[in-house]
């Protein structure tokens, strides 16, 4: 397959400098790059001052359709390829049709879940740019905003789960059967389920969902729209009424994803609940995020695009992150866990206790527990410890993809159990039952987004702001720790 190659700059050659030429402020095409408006020099943190006119030292900023062809095919093929082995997954299903689906209902809801931590994760690193005025990230920060444009297709890809919710939720069907710790009872007769009843209806979920949705894709569009000017017209006024929004749409964003992580996932078993679970889900989808674009870059950087423009010590800069959140994510999984531990409340530790089923080393949940605990923390953290591991891009890449895939490890754990055990699962077995379609379902929903992405987003507007004032800061970026 044809690798996207450069888009040849327009702009007139300069005097050369090592890696980099001083571009002409120009407004931006398609085909050509551009640069900013000129910006006083301000010193790099224990360096030289900046050059006073910016620079770009890559000739491409922009990828053209035709050049981006082959990667959109590669795409398009893989999700018309997932789709068919999905539902070929259903209609194959041992037990009949109606059995494949409910299984195919539980796949789906993780790559959903999965691909919504992507971009809700995408959008958070958005609004906290601007929070920080961040200079390092400036480069980064458009293939930030190019994923958070795909919030609608998530909406879209959110069809299958409101379908489906008497299937997944059993809140959702009185006269289902809740197995808790006072055994077997009928929804309809649960008084846990009268008591949450006003929330937990069919409606109000979809209007919540929808609510959320509109919520997002508002903060998303007004973010990215406002970025896009500024490409324009070069103005630094921007920054602030972007600043601005992110004070306030950080908050939403924290609730209504909170909100969204209790509705979708810690309702499958509505017994239980933890306030920290929504904490829990942004740990690991701001992680699995920032690993997304360690592999974007790179990938970018393999065919010869903006190879000078983000360099190693943003990359440095992103491993730290890494690293960070995977301590992170540590900490609040086990302050959830301890905390259930120690008060020692049937109703708490149920849910836990679902997961600790079997030995550590016989394949059933307590195996996926422990091995959360050995490749989501102990395995990452010991990889990215070193500075050097943080600025080998190979290392980089090994941890990003192993950050990435022990995400989704962390997701099914957290929904399959519900499906997966003696009271529910067709085999009448308590343990983990592997389906294609837990992969296909995975390969239908990110390869969708990243077609839209990719197809419709590269090529619609630079891969980096240029009209951003602090893009030459971000350029020189040096890391001294």
């Amino acid at each position: 397959m044809s690798a996207p190659d450069p888009v040849a700059s327009s702009q007139p050659d300069a005097a050369p400098q090592p890696d980099a030429a001083p571009v002409t402020p120009t407004r931006p095409t398609a085909e050509s790059s551009s640069s900013p408006p000129s910006a006083s020099p301000a010193p790099i943190s224990g360096g030289a001052p900046l050059p006073p006119t910016p620079v770009l030292p890559d000739p491409v900023v922009t990828l053209t359709e035709e050049r981006l062809r082959p990667v959109s095919r590669l795409l398009a093929t893989l999700f018309v390829g997932s789709t068919a082995a999905t539902l070929a997954g259903v209609l194959l299903f041992p037990g009949g049709v109606q059995v494949g689906v409910k299984q195919f209902g539980y796949s789906y809801l993780v790559a959903f879940m999965y691909l919504s931590s992507l971009l809700l994760g995408s959008l958070f690193w958005v609004m906290i740019h601007h929070l920080t005025a961040a200079g390092w990230s400036v480069v980064l920060r458009r293939l930030w905003e190019n994923n958070t444009r795909a919030l609608p297709i998530l909406l879209l890809l959110s069809a299958p789960v409101i379908t489906l919710i008497p299937t997944l939720y059993k809140w959702a069907d009185p006269n289902a059967y809740q197995h808790g710790v006072h055994g077997t009872i009928q929804v309809a007769q649960d008084p846990l389920w009268l008591e949450k009843q006003p929330w937990l209806s069919p409606s109000f979920f979809i209007a919540r969902l929808l609510g959320y949705f509109a919520i997002w894709i508002y903060l998303s569009t007004r973010l990215a729209d406002r970025s896009q000017a500024q490409d324009t017209t070069g103005d630094s006024s921007h920054n602030i009424p972007m600043s601005n929004m992110s004070s306030w749409g950080m908050v939403l964003l924290a609730l209504t994803t909170s909100f969204f992580v209790f509705d979708m996932m810690m309702s499958l078993d509505y017994h239980w609940f933890s306030t920290i679970y929504g904490v829990y889900f942004w740990a690991g989808s701001i992680n699995c995020a920032m690993a997304s674009m360690v592999l974007t870059v790179l990938t970018l950087k393999s065919f010869g695009i903006l190879k000078n423009t983000i360099t190693i010590e943003h990359l440095h800069d992103m491993g730290k992150i890494m690293f960070g959140f995977t301590v992170f994510w540590t900490y609040i999984g086990f302050s959830q866990f301890f905390l259930y531990w120690y008060a020692n409340i049937p109703e708490e530790t149920l849910w836990y206790q679902h997961r600790r089923i079997g030995g550590a080393f016989d394949g059933n949940w307590n195996s996926v527990s422990w091995f959360l605990f050995l490749g989501r923390f102990v395995i990452p953290f010991f990889w990215l410890l070193p500075r050097s591991a943080k600025r080998n891009p190979t290392r980089l890449a090994i941890a990003a993809v192993w950050i990435m895939f022990m995400h989704y490890v962390d997701l099914y754990w957290q929904i399959m159990p519900n499906y997966q055990n003696s009271h529910d699962h067709p085999s009448g077995v308590d343990g983990v039952h592997l389906h294609w379609m837990d992969a296909t379902t995975w390969i239908m929903a990110v390869s969708l987004a990243a077609l839209f992405v990719v197809a419709r987003q590269w090529p619609a507007r630079p891969l980096i702001p240029t009209g951003d004032s602090k893009l030459n800061e971000s350029i020189h970026h040096v890391n001294h720790w």
